[in-house]
């Protein structure tokens, strides 16, 4: 998991989408009032099966 302020993941945006998405990284941008969770979508719709699948009984 990797963790950036806003400033710079800003700056090099382009960047840190091709880390999350390459290496299935989970980003969390630092914000001053709530901080943000990226992540690629095959991970996030890998999290909802999961989900999914724990909650059926």
């Amino acid at each position: 998991m990797l963790a950036v302020n806003y400033a710079n993941f800003r700056y090099n945006m382009k960047g840190y989408f091709d880390r999350v998405a390459e290496d299935k990284e989970t980003l969390i941008v630092t914000r001053k009032d709530e901080n943000m969770v990226i992540m690629s979508q095959s991970s996030y719709d890998s999290l909802m099966e999961t989900l999914h699948l724990v909650s059926n009984q």
